[in-house]
């Protein structure tokens, strides 16, 4: 989204919420611009727009969104958080640990990249496949779903942020990574 596009959207801002605008100096004007232009610079006029106008349309309180708020619709709204439920997530772990005595690496392999994140390796599915049945589905389970949940809650914060913001973060964590 450009300058002027910005500028439209924070216009509907204004309009929608006058009161909490009416006394917002030039300055906090400009810095108001600056950041969302900063916020939505990957996004389209047309996305920012419509999530706003959903904002605004659905808003019960009175106050104006924050940046995130409108990221958090576009992403909804444009389909991006598409992400199993954390039952859905155990029932694919669940069928890898059946057939991991044997082949743990290509079971590990077909799991999505969010539950491979929780499993972290092939030897804990092994590890798992080893325990009764009833340790599986009370303590793995549990563990399982509780860090899986936490996962997706990163990656949704993850996904609202801008390019630059998660490069930034890539770059300090290769850094931290060389240290150790």
């Amino acid at each position: 989204m450009n300058r002027a596009e910005t500028l439209k959207i924070t216009s509907v801002l204004c309009a929608a919420y006058p009161k909490h605008y009416s006394s917002m100096t030039k300055t906090v004007a400009d810095s108001m611009v600056e950041l969302w232009q900063a916020c939505f610079a990957e996004d389209s006029y047309n996305n920012v727009s419509i999530a706003l106008k959903a904002f605004i349309v659905s808003d019960t309180k009175g106050f104006p969104p924050v940046p995130g708020q409108i990221k958090e619709l576009i992403a909804r709204i444009s389909g991006d958080i598409t992400i199993m439920s954390d039952m859905e997530a155990w029932a694919a772990v669940q069928k890898a640990i059946r057939n991991s005595n044997y082949h743990a690496r290509e079971e590990f392999d077909l799991l999505p990249e969010l539950v491979k994140s929780v499993v972290v390796t092939p030897e804990n599915l092994v590890e798992w496949a080893k325990l009764n049945s009833q340790e599986v589905s009370t303590v793995i389970q549990s563990n399982f779903t509780r860090s899986y949940r936490a996962a997706v809650e990163r990656q949704k914060e993850l996904s609202r942020m801008p390019e630059d913001v998660k490069k930034l973060m890539q770059g300090s964590r290769k850094q931290i990574e060389t240290s150790k």
